[in-house]
């Protein structure tokens, strides 16, 4: 190793050793401002998706939600549907996409790829889907830097766009139901 890259590495742990502290601090209090904010949305809109889901959740069945990959940060609240999977609230941070770097997301998540698959093969002709994969049925509106303030009203646009498409579906409840016919058991 040359001077210069010890010198930038020591200077680099310096750095670290001072603020450390204080940069935890400020992200565990950042998840925390999320975290509340998503549980704000979800709670105003329970009713609305017990009914669309057939579901009986109630506030206090959301835990709080953080993954990372090396693409994104995914922070907020998670409703589990138990034996198929959850519903996501979360604010996605992006290092791969400049044009979306901020999302307002709800997800609709399954454990396995042989659940629901009816719902996971329809178009959203009314709410369409913005992420899909073999588990995710994703729901997202960009976030705006200039709008980050507003978080909750995208959000609640999110879960607006995920009851939609629900409904337009006919309810998960039929799509859980189908599983528990074929024997899998996706509802407990």
């Amino acid at each position: 190793m040359n001077n210069e890259v010890l010198d930038g590495e020591r200077e680099f742990f310096v750095t670290g050793v001072r603020t450390y502290l204080e940069a935890d601090d400020a992200m565990t209090e950042f998840r925390r401002l999320v975290q509340h904010k998503c549980r704000t949305v979800a709670s105003r809109r329970l009713d609305e998706l017990n009914q669309a889901c057939g579901m009986h959740w109630t506030v206090k069945e959301l835990d709080d939600y953080f993954e990372k990959n090396d693409k994104n940060h995914y922070l907020g609240k998670r409703i589990e549907a138990k034996g198929f999977g959850g519903v996501y609230f979360c604010l996605r941070l992006s290092r791969e996409d400049a044009s979306r770097p901020f999302d307002a997301f709800v997800y609709l998540y399954r454990i396995r790829k042989d659940l629901a698959n009816g719902l996971w093969d329809r178009p959203g002709a009314i709410a369409p889907v913005t992420y899909k994969s073999g588990h995710s049925l994703g729901f997202g509106r960009p976030l705006p830097e200039d709008k980050i303030p507003d978080f909750e009203d995208y959000l609640d646009q999110a879960v607006t766009l995920l009851l939609a498409f629900i409904n337009e579906s006919g309810g998960l409840q039929k799509y859980l139901a189908q599983n528990v016919k074929l024997g899998t058991d996706a509802i407990k």
